[in-house]
């Protein structure tokens, strides 16, 4: 088995509604008798990822 890794940024609100779903699925897997340690991993990673800086409209970055 192939584990790929990949960095998420994300705003707040975006992580809010990640972790939202995430946990409605938790909910729904407990119900159907699944195995459910993973999305706990995963709400971990999400309440770790970077954070996206905002930016102002005109504002300039070099690259």
């Amino acid at each position: 088995m192939c584990k790929d890794m990949y960095v998420l940024t994300i705003d707040e609100d975006t992580q809010g509604l990640i972790i939202n779903a995430l946990l409605k699925l938790r909910e729904e897997k407990l119900q159907e008798g699944m195995d459910v340690g993973w999305i706990g991993d995963v709400i971990v990673d999400v309440c770790n990822a970077p954070k996206r800086k905002g930016r102002f409209v005109g504002e300039s970055h070099e690259r």
